[in-house]
Protein backbone atom coordinates (compact mmCIF):
# COMPACT_ATOMS: atom_id res chain seq x y z
CA UNK A 1 0.00 0.00 0.00
CA UNK A 2 2.50 2.73 0.89
CA UNK A 3 4.69 2.01 -2.32
CA UNK A 4 1.11 3.06 -4.81
CA UNK A 5 0.79 5.86 -2.52
CA UNK A 6 2.04 8.44 -5.55
CA UNK A 7 -1.68 7.56 -7.26
CA UNK A 8 -5.33 8.80 -6.88
CA UNK A 9 -5.91 5.00 -7.11
CA UNK A 10 -3.88 2.33 -5.95
CA UNK A 11 -5.97 -0.87 -6.37
CA UNK A 12 -7.46 -0.87 -3.17
CA UNK A 13 -9.67 2.35 -3.00
CA UNK A 14 -9.49 5.88 -4.34
CA UNK A 15 -7.47 8.71 -3.04
CA UNK A 16 -9.86 11.40 -1.29
CA UNK A 17 -7.30 13.45 0.30
CA UNK A 18 -3.87 14.70 -0.99
CA UNK A 19 -2.00 16.42 1.65
CA UNK A 20 0.97 17.64 3.33
CA UNK A 21 1.07 14.98 6.23
CA UNK A 22 -0.40 11.92 4.65
CA UNK A 23 -3.19 10.71 1.36
CA UNK A 24 -6.42 9.34 2.86
CA UNK A 25 -8.19 6.62 0.60
CA UNK A 26 -11.61 5.66 0.62
CA UNK A 27 -11.59 1.40 0.73
CA UNK A 28 -13.38 -0.10 -1.86
CA UNK A 29 -13.92 -3.91 -0.05
CA UNK A 30 -15.08 -3.26 3.36
CA UNK A 31 -17.98 -4.25 5.39
CA UNK A 32 -18.39 -0.73 6.62
CA UNK A 33 -19.41 2.04 3.97
CA UNK A 34 -17.06 5.00 3.84
CA UNK A 35 -13.76 3.43 5.54
CA UNK A 36 -10.81 4.71 4.93
CA UNK A 37 -7.39 4.45 5.83
CA UNK A 38 -4.97 7.19 5.89
CA UNK A 39 -1.11 6.45 4.88
CA UNK A 40 1.46 9.04 6.22
CA UNK A 41 3.80 10.33 3.98
CA UNK A 42 6.61 11.34 5.68
CA UNK A 43 9.14 9.50 7.89
CA UNK A 44 8.33 6.51 9.12
CA UNK A 45 7.47 6.25 12.71
CA UNK A 46 5.81 2.91 14.23
CA UNK A 47 2.87 4.67 16.16
CA UNK A 48 0.88 8.22 16.00
CA UNK A 49 2.00 9.01 19.46
CA UNK A 50 5.69 8.81 18.19
CA UNK A 51 5.71 12.04 15.90
CA UNK A 52 6.67 15.06 17.38
CA UNK A 53 4.17 17.60 18.39
CA UNK A 54 3.72 19.72 14.93
CA UNK A 55 3.78 16.98 12.97
CA UNK A 56 1.41 15.05 14.81
CA UNK A 57 -1.01 18.09 15.10
CA UNK A 58 -0.54 18.27 11.04
CA UNK A 59 -1.79 14.32 10.77
CA UNK A 60 -4.89 15.27 12.76
CA UNK A 61 -5.83 18.50 10.98
CA UNK A 62 -5.58 17.00 7.64
CA UNK A 63 -7.35 13.51 8.53
CA UNK A 64 -9.92 14.70 10.58
CA UNK A 65 -13.55 13.03 9.95
CA UNK A 66 -14.94 16.56 8.81
CA UNK A 67 -12.71 17.42 6.02
CA UNK A 68 -11.88 13.88 4.93
CA UNK A 69 -15.80 13.19 5.24
CA UNK A 70 -16.25 16.42 3.12
CA UNK A 71 -13.99 14.64 0.22
CA UNK A 72 -15.52 11.31 0.57
CA UNK A 73 -18.77 12.95 -0.31
CA UNK A 74 -17.79 14.45 -3.88
CA UNK A 75 -15.83 11.16 -4.73
CA UNK A 76 -18.38 8.70 -3.95
CA UNK A 77 -21.36 10.11 -5.66
CA UNK A 78 -22.90 8.05 -7.87
CA UNK A 79 -22.41 7.99 -11.67
CA UNK A 80 -24.60 8.99 -14.24
CA UNK A 81 -25.44 6.15 -16.40
CA UNK A 82 -27.06 8.39 -19.10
Amino acid sequence: MCGSADGTDNGFGVRILEGDYADVYLQRRTPLPGYSVAIWKQHHVAEVTDLEAVKATGYRTEVMPARVGRSGRCSNRPRSTT
